[in-house]
């Protein structure tokens, strides 16, 4: 029982983190967006090297976002489990019975 609650808070501080780097993501979609956007209106050289500097700054902080993302879905899904699963008396006795998946 012990073990049993321990991993599932495990678990749900892992599908939490996932949660929180998702809505990273989407404000880093945001800002790619944006940056991408400077770069097509800028109107000298020096303003274009500086957005696309930026620009590029921005895809590479994605990608490694995105690794911290699959990282984290792997340990939701490992502690997922870790928490093993719970037959009711019931359903050992009778896996046909209502309920019993």
């Amino acid at each position: 029982e012990e073990a049993k609650a321990k991993a599932e808070a495990v678990a749900k501080v892992a599908q939490d983190r996932v949660d929180q780097l998702a809505r990273d993501m989407k404000d880093q979609d945001d800002r790619l967006t944006a940056a991408d956007a400077a770069v097509k209106s800028a109107q000298t050289d020096a303003d274009r090297k500086s957005a696309q500097a930026n620009l590029d700054r921005l895809r590479q902080q994605k990608f490694e976002m995105e690794q911290r993302i699959q990282a984290a879905r792997n340990a939701a899904a490992k502690a997922a489990r870790a928490k093993g699963v719970h037959l009711s008396k019931e359903c050992l006795e009778n896996p046909l019975a209502k309920g019993c998946t």
